[in-house]
């Protein structure tokens, strides 16, 4: 399999996954960072960064990542030499 049909499948494979904890885990702190409960005046701001850093490494799982190796990739093929001995 090649380099650009390797990533279009595994962004397949793992998109769904990847979403689903992401949302689940966000839409689990959303009371907690917008101040519905007690408590919240000490772990808001906890809540906050948890989801901006849940929300930040969601895209750079299934964007920069994919992007980077694919660059990466078609750089460090080992070229075929052949020498006739």
């Amino acid at each position: 399999m090649g380099v650009d049909d390797a990533v279009v499948e595994a962004g397949r494979t793992r998109i769904r996954p990847i979403f689903m904890t992401t949302f689940t885990t966000v839409l689990g702190f959303l009371p907690l960072a917008l101040g519905l409960g007690e408590g919240t005046e000490l772990q808001g701001p906890l809540a906050v960064a948890v989801i901006g850093g849940l929300l930040t490494s969601t895209l750079l799982t299934l964007l920069v990542v994919p992007v980077v190796y694919h660059l990466l990739a078609g750089r460090s093929r080992p070229s075929l030499l052949t020498e006739d001995l």
